[in-house]
Formats: C-alpha cells, sequence, structure tokens
C-alpha cells in the first residue's frame, strides 16, 4: 500500500513539473541597440565664388552733362566677372548667417549719354540672414535676405582731348537673393546664387546739374564653400 501511494505521489509531482515546465518561455539574449550618431551641422564656413555682375545706370531725370544732353532712359550698362568672398556661420540645417564682399577685375568702359566713355571701379559687402531648406542629405535651397553698402566710381571721358572726371559714390540698400548648394563631402560644397545686390534712385550733382539716376546692381554666383 505504502509502495502504491509513494508511486502515485511521484507521478503527480513529475507531471506537475513537466506542465510548469512548458509555461516558461526560453530565455532569449536580446542584441543592445546602438543609436545613431546624429550629425552635428553646425559651424563656420568660407568660401568663394567667380560673379558674373552686372551694373545698370538709368537716367530717370533729364540734364546736360557738359554739354550733352542726358534724356531720361539713358543708361550704361556693365557686365563682367568679378570675384566674390563668403564668411558664415551655420547654426542648424534650418538657418546660418552670412557677410559677402564683392570687388571688381578691370572695370569696363560704356558709352552714356553721348559721352565718349564711362568706367565704373567699386567694390561692395553685404551681411544676410540665409534660412534654408534642406531637399536631401546633400542639397539645400536657400535664401539671402539682408543689408548691403555699394561704393564705386563713376568715370565719365567727355572728349578725346578732355581729362576723365570721377564721381565718387556710396550707396546702401536691402539685399535678397536665392540659392541652392550640394554638399559633397562633409567640409566641401559647390553653391549657385543670384543676387540683387542694390536697386535705388539717386540724385547726382554733374556740374551743378541736377541729374537722378536709377542704380541696380546684381550677380550670378558660382562657388566653393569649405566648413569647418
Amino acid at each position: 500500500m505504502k509502495k502504491i501511494v509513494l508511486s502515485t505521489i511521484t507521478v503527480l509531482a513529475m507531471s506537475t513539473f513537466a506542465v510548469a515546465g512548458g509555461d516558461v518561455a526560453p530565455v532569449v539574449e536580446e542584441t543592445p541597440v546602438v543609436p545613431e550618431a546624429v550629425m552635428d551641422d553646425s559651424g563656420f564656413y568660407l568660401g568663394v565664388a567667380a560673379s558674373f555682375v552686372t551694373l545698370k545706370n538709368e537716367a530717370e531725370t533729364a540734364g546736360t552733362l557738359n554739354g550733352h544732353d542726358i534724356f531720361i532712359g539713358d543708361t550704361s550698362e556693365f557686365s563682367h566677372s568679378d570675384t566674390m568672398l563668403q564668411v558664415g556661420y551655420k547654426f542648424n540645417p534650418y538657418i546660418a548667417v552670412e557677410g559677402r564682399y564683392w570687388f571688381t577685375g578691370d572695370p569696363k568702359s560704356r558709352p552714356f549719354a553721348g559721352l565718349i566713355s564711362t568706367e565704373v571701379d567699386y567694390d561692395a559687402w553685404a551681411l544676410y540672414v540665409k534660412p534654408m531648406y534642406p531637399v536631401t542629405d546633400s542639397l539645400d535651397v536657400y535664401a539671402l535676405l539682408g543689408y548691403g553698402s555699394l561704393d564705386y566710381d563713376m568715370i565719365f571721358t567727355y572728349g578725346p582731348n578732355t581729362l576723365p572726371v570721377t564721381y565718387d559714390n556710396s550707396f546702401t540698400d536691402f539685399s535678397y537673393g536665392i540659392g541652392l548648394s550640394y554638399a559633397f563631402t562633409e567640409s566641401f560644397s559647390v553653391f549657385a546664387d543670384y543676387t540683387r545686390f542694390y536697386d535705388d534712385t539717386n540724385n547726382f550733382d554733374f556740374l551743378n546739374t541736377d541729374i537722378d539716376i536709377n542704380t541696380v546692381l546684381s550677380s550670378w554666383n558660382i562657388g566653393i564653400a569649405y566648413t569647418f
């Protein structure tokens, strides 16, 4: 009788352990998840660009300059290649601040209002807020919104036997532009943009004759930048 009881207890115990063992899930080792590194998209950058500049002067009032009549709509337009330098700081993928400086190469001569020639020699600078939108990890589109200063000399030659007359001019105005940049490494990128650097009307006193002239300076810029 005792053997039967012990055998019954043994069978019940084994059954209990078997059922309990069926409820225990196997232990699986979890692979630790390593968070992806977040790229720091801020920092200083420097750039240089070839600029294709157009400087246009158009008379908005009539007058007489050294015996030559100047009529409304008389223009001188200069299109030539210059150099642009830039320095900026990128806070994040969406905003930066940037400074630019343009300077002329050899000034070009153009006729203006019946004069023999008009030469222009200038330099200019601008400070911009630069909103950006990352289209892809490498491609950004951006705008330039800021303030620019233009300092240029207009050199008029009235005839073959006269000395040139130089008028020094310095203007400031709202400046804006739009462009895109493409980063082909973490440090180097190329960019292309259009800027309307200056567009305003100013009064000139040409030999005691007041004449209003609208001056427009715009440029296409293609360059390369290095981010530190």
